[in-house]
C-alpha cells in the first residue's frame, strides 16, 4: 500500500498514487505551497531581509547598552562615583546667579513656575544634572567641591536653584510691581479705575508678590508649593537636561 504524503489517501499501486498526486487539485495546491515556502526560505524578499537585519541590529544595540550599563555600575562600585556625573560641571549658587543675571527676565517670572523651570533647564542646569530615578525623584550632580550629590526628593537642588535666582527675581518683581502700581494709581487719578486693564494689573501684582514670597522661602530651604511644583516639572523635563 502506498500513502499520498499530501492528503494521506492510500493506493495499492505506486503509479496510481503518482497519477493522483499529479491530478488532484488538493494535492497540487499543497505541493505548490510547500514549494513556495522552500523558495521563500532560500531567497526571502528584500523587505523580509531588511526586517531580519534591523532586528539583529536592535539586538546588538541592546546588548551594547547592557554591557555599557554594567561597566558603569562596575566603575561606580569601585570608585564610588558615577563616571557620567563626575565629568559634569558642578551646580553651584554662583553659577546659577551668573546665569540669572545674564538670561533671566521678567517674562520668565510672569509665566510663573513654568517660566522658572524653562529658564533653569535651558541655562544653569543644562548638561549638569542627571535624573537617576523619576519615581523616587532622585537627582545626581556634582557640587562646588567636586563631590557627587545623591539628592532624593530634590530638596538640596531646589534650595540651590532658588538661592541662585533669588536676588535677580526679587529685583525684577519689585521693578514690575512698582510699574503696575503706578499704572493703577494713574488710572484711579484719571477716574479710569473701572477699566479692565486696571484689574489685570492688580491681579498680576498679587501673583508676582506671592511668587516672590514663596521664592524667598524656598531659597531658605522651606518646602512649599513652589518648591514641590518645581521638582515635579523638572522631572518631566529631565530628558532635556
Amino acid at each position: 500500500m502506498y500513502t499520498c504524503e499530501y492528503c494521506k489517501k492510500t493506493f495499492n499501486q505506486k503509479y496510481i498514487m503518482n497519477k493522483h498526486q499529479r491530478q488532484a487539485k488538493y494535492c497540487i495546491n499543497i505541493r505548490r505551497r510547500m514549494l513556495e515556502t522552500e523558495l521563500y526560505e532560500l531567497d526571502p524578499p528584500q523587505s523580509k531581509t531588511e526586517e531580519i537585519l534591523h532586528k539583529k541590529i536592535e539586538q546588538l544595540e541592546q546588548a551594547r547598552q547592557q554591557d555599557l550599563k554594567e561597566l558603569k555600575e562596575l566603575i561606580t562600585g569601585i570608585t564610588g562615583k558615577s563616571p557620567v556625573v563626575q565629568n559634569m560641571e558642578p551646580i553651584t549658587v554662583a553659577h546659577i546667579r551668573a546665569m540669572a543675571l545674564e538670561h533671566l527676565d521678567i517674562s520668565d517670572l510672569e509665566n510663573g513656575l513654568d517660566g522658572i523651570v524653562d529658564f533653569t533647564v535651558k541655562y544653569p542646569l543644562n548638561g549638569r544634572l542627571v535624573c537617576a530615578d523619576k519615581s523616587r525623584k532622585k537627582f545626581k550632580y556634582t557640587d562646588e567641591n567636586g563631590e557627587t550629590i545623591h539628592d532624593y526628593g530634590g530638596t538640596k537642588l531646589s534650595k540651590t536653584v532658588f538661592q541662585g535666582i533669588q536676588n535677580k527675581c526679587v529685583n525684577l518683581i519689585d521693578a514690575k510691581y512698582a510699574l503696575l502700581a503706578n499704572n493703577i494709581k494713574v488710572a484711579v487719578e484719571n477716574n479710569k479705575g473701572y477699566e479692565d486693564y486696571v484689574l489685570d494689573n492688580m491681579q498680576q501684582s498679587t501673583r508676582l508678590q506671592n511668587l516672590k514670597a514663596e521664592l524667598i522661602d524656598a531659597a531658605h530651604g522651606m518646602e512649599n508649593e513652589l518648591q514641590k511644583g518645581y521638582i515635579r516639572k523638572l522631572i518631566k523635563k529631565s530628558s532635556l537636561l
